[in-house]
């Protein structure tokens, strides 16, 4: 009797129906919420595609600073990406005004690099340096945006779609991923700024709609949960 298999026990064919992609459509609140993660998406595909490009096609760099604004992106997330996170958290931030927050960066950021390919300096020391500044501006973007942006989607999430949520979520980074080479390439040619501005226009709409969908989103997912502070009890010193 203990080694008879057991029956898997199968969920009803209603709640299958009701936790499959149709709720997931129907929830325009993190439908707006993936909306605006695939504007911010493309400014994350702008270090790896656009970067590159710009520096070698319009700036006249060479391609070695391509390599050197990696480096600074990386060591960067290695070494401040707990810190960051945990002044974010610390401060009490709305995860979706903390996630705007973040956009806003990148666009500071965009807009620095346009004004770079305004000026286009002559040499190589100038253009390292005012691209090392932008590229420090630009992680902090990446630090602030990111923590705050996933936990808020999973927490947006019912817990029983959860699955289906975060795979439709996920579809915005892949096709941000997707569709950034032929975009940041077309805007290219046409002229070295434009990337830049459009990545600022797309930043702005993205840090909007975050603050826009913040009242219909759950509370619980907005708001981030500060636990119980401890109370230290007095030690009796004995001689």
């Amino acid at each position: 009797l203990l080694l008879r298999p057991l029956r898997p026990v199968r969920a009803q064919a209603g709640a299958r129906r009701r936790a499959g992609y149709r709720l997931v459509a129907a929830d325009r609140p993190f439908l707006v919420l993936t909306g605006a993660n695939f504007l911010n998406a493309l400014s994350y595909s702008a270090l790896s595609v656009l970067f590159p490009l710009f520096i070698v096609q319009w700036l006249h760099g060479p391609a070695a600073l391509s390599g050197t604004a990696f480096t600074v992106n990386t060591v960067l997330c290695a070494v401040a990406g707990m810190f960051v996170a945990g002044r974010v958290r610390g401060a009490g931030a709305r995860r979706t005004r903390s996630a705007a927050l973040g956009g806003m960066l990148f666009a500071t950021s965009f807009a620095g690099l346009a004004l770079l390919g305004t000026v286009r300096p002559d040499g190589d020391l100038p253009i390292t340096a005012a691209l090392i500044v932008l590229v420090v501006v630009y992680t902090l973007g990446e630090l602030v945006h990111s923590p705050s942006a996933e936990v808020l989607a999973v927490a947006a999430a019912p817990e029983r779609a959860r699955g289906r949520y975060m795979a439709a979520y996920q579809l915005s980074w892949s096709l941000a991923k997707a569709l950034s080479p032929s975009l940041f390439t077309g805007l290219l040619a046409v002229d070295g700024r434009v990337p830049w501005l459009f990545l600022i226009a797309t930043s702005a709409v993205a840090a909007g709609l975050l603050i826009r969908v913040e009242r219909r989103l759950p509370v619980e997912s907005v708001v981030v949960a500060r636990g119980p502070r401890t109370v230290r009890e007095p030690v009796a010193v004995t001689s």
